[in-house]
């Protein structure tokens, strides 16, 4: 009931900032299947899986994605996100490790703009490094770690404040090649105005109470 309530009081948060959804894929609309080299709102570039909870053992929501696909490993890159200037930009996705054996697996994160741009960013949650300050790049630069076989879904975070108006697109994948893991799921991009550093904290702890809160549901429905 805590968890429930404190995921509330973070949405209304940021129901009261005005965050506007620009880009939003759980996967669950794409067809099931292995070796997919296509999707919807991405390219796909070498194989990812598309598979059911439940399915070979592996528990998220509903529908996701196998990065590294049934015949090798695989990366996606989302088409491009438009976003305006001088708003808080937020990338959040959910990524597990395989959940099937106890090989560990690499996972990527790649954020690059359609033109260089200055902007001010922080690296919020997930990744095991960054930095914060301001900048004029074409992208966030890569962020690389090995996650875990067991390890299981953690919410990653990243958010800029664009000086100008752009597009951005998102790569995620793996370098991985035993046709198992890691998981990606629930990829959202969001633009609102720029919280006071409280009031942010507490939104990114809301989100992260949300994905845990739906997963404890999950496991006492099975």
């Amino acid at each position: 009931m805590r968890i429930l309530l404190a995921a509330s009081a973070a949405l209304a948060i940021a129901g009261s900032a005005n965050a506007a959804v620009l880009f939003s894929d759980n996967f669950d609309t794409e067809p099931t299947a292995l070796t997919v080299t296509s999707l919807a709102n991405w390219t796909v570039t070498g194989n990812v899986d598309v598979v059911d909870t439940g399915t070979y053992s592996i528990d998220c929501d509903v529908k996701c994605v196998d990065l590294d696909g049934t015949t090798g490993p695989g990366q996606i890159l989302s088409n491009p996100i438009a976003f305006g200037a001088g708003q808080q930009i937020l990338i959040s996705f959910d990524v597990s490790g395989n959940q099937r054996d106890g090989a560990d697996d690499e996972f990527f994160f790649e954020l690059t703009f359609g033109s260089t741009l200055n902007y001010n960013n922080n690296v919020i949650t997930g990744f095991s490094y960054g930095t914060t300050g301001v900048y004029t790049n074409t992208g966030s630069g890569t962020y690389f770690e090995v996650i875990g076989a067991n390890r299981p879904f953690l919410t990653y975070t990243y958010g800029f404040i664009p000086t100008a108006a752009g597009t951005l697109s998102l790569r995620l994948g793996t370098t991985s090649g035993d046709n198992i893991g890691p998981v990606l799921d629930n990829v959202l991009v969001t633009s609102g105005a720029v919280p006071e550093p409280a009031t942010w904290a507490m939104l990114i702890t809301g989100f992260g109470l949300v994905g845990f809160a739906a997963r404890r549901r999950r496991s006492f429905a099975a």
